[in-house]
C-alpha cells in the first residue's frame, strides 16, 4: 500500500478519535465570574465562599442582599436604555458586549457595601456608634420599632423602615460625622478612606 494513502488513514483514524473523546468528554464547569461567586454565596450551604473585608471588617452575604434589593431594578432599567432585553431569557446571565448584567448588579451592591463599611468605620472612631455589623444595626432597628409600638413619638421616626434601615443609619450617622469634622463634603472626605482602605476579596 501506497505510503501517503497509509499516512492519510492513520490521519483520519486520529481526528475520528479526537471529535470521539470530546464527544463523551464533560470538562468541569470553571466559575470565572463574581456573579457566580455571588450567587452561591447566597446560598445557606455555601456562605463561606463569600468573604470580602474591609479594614478587616467583614462584609455579610446579607449586606450585598440587601444592595441588590435596591439597586436590581436600577441595573435593569440602564441595561434596557442601551439594549433591546425584550424577549431575552435568563437577562441577568446573558452578554451584552461581553457583559453580564448579575456582574453589574454584583459590582454595584459591592461599592455600595464598600462605602457604608468605611463611612461606618469612620462614625464608630468618632463615637456614632459603637460597631460596624449589619446585623448590629439591623437589631438596633428591630429593638427601636419594639421600644416604640403604640407610642406616639414626638420628635423622630416613630418606625424605622426595615426594608431601609441600613440606609437610615448610614445617613444618620454620615450628618453628625460631617459636623464633627467640620466638613461641607463629607462624600470626599469618605471617598479618599476608601481609596485608602484595604479591601481584601477571596
Amino acid at each position: 500500500m501506497n505510503k501517503k494513502v497509509i499516512i492519510s488513514i492513520v490521519g483520519v483514524i486520529l481526528v475520528c478519535l479526537l471529535i470521539f473523546i470530546i464527544s463523551v468528554s464533560k470538562p468541569e464547569k470553571v466559575k470565572e465570574t463574581p456573579s457566580e461567586i455571588f450567587t452561591e454565596a447566597l446560598t445557606d450551604t455555601t456562605r463561606e465562599r463569600f468573604t470580602v473585608t474591609v479594614n478587616g471588617d467583614v462584609i455579610s452575604p446579607e449586606e450585598i442582599e440587601y444592595f441588590t434589593k435596591r439597586n436590581r431594578e436600577k441595573v435593569m432599567n440602564d441595561y434596557a436604555s442601551r439594549y433591546d432585553i425584550s424577549g431575552v431569557e435568563n437577562f441577568w446571565y446573558s452578554r451584552f458586549d461581553g457583559v453580564i448584567p448579575e456582574d453589574t448588579l454584583y459590582d454595584i451592591c459591592l461599592e455600595n457595601a464598600v462605602q457604608y463599611k468605611v463611612a461606618f468605620q469612620l462614625m464608630k472612631e468618632n463615637g456614632i456608634y459603637d460597631t460596624t455589623s449589619y446585623a448590629d444595626f439591623y437589631k438596633m432597628a428591630q429593638e427601636y420599632n419594639k421600644n416604640n409600638e403604640g407610642k406616639n413619638v414626638t420628635s423622630g421616626l416613630s418606625r424605622i423602615d426595615m426594608d431601609n434601615f441600613y440606609t437610615y443609619y448610614f445617613s444618620s450617622g454620615k450628618a453628625k460625622l460631617e459636623k464633627i469634622l467640620d466638613t461641607l463634603d463629607i462624600d470626599s472626605y469618605i471617598n479618599d478612606k476608601i481609596n485608602e482602605a484595604e479591601i481584601i476579596n477571596r
